[in-house]
């Protein structure tokens, strides 16, 4: 059996006080997707990020993962601006596999 997570990706428009990013505003952008527990990786949210086209081939390397369960937030890695955020439903879903 499978297990899935439900989540919701949103755009983050952040700026910087006293050295800390802040959130101003989010903006969903698609809801209701799903990724499998195997792909709750760095390396597995952001490949499916990238082959979504949320973000591009250019940004292997130069992203990085805060992970605050229920949300995840995708980070520019040198500046550590919140660019992502997937935001997870309560929920789990199983397949029979």
């Amino acid at each position: 059996m499978r297990k899935f997570y439900k989540f919701d990706i949103q755009s983050i428009d952040a700026w910087k006080t006293s050295g800390q990013w802040e959130h101003n505003a989010c903006y969903t952008l698609e809801s209701g997707l799903f990724l499998s527990e195997e792909r709750m990786t760095t390396r597995g949210i952001l490949k499916a990020l990238r082959k979504w086209e949320y973000l591009s081939n250019a940004s292997k390397g130069k992203m990085e993962i805060r992970d605050d369960f229920p949300y995840i937030e995708i980070l520019l890695r040198s500046t550590q601006e919140p660019v992502l955020m997937l935001a997870f439903s309560e929920n789990e879903y199983t397949s029979k596999d």
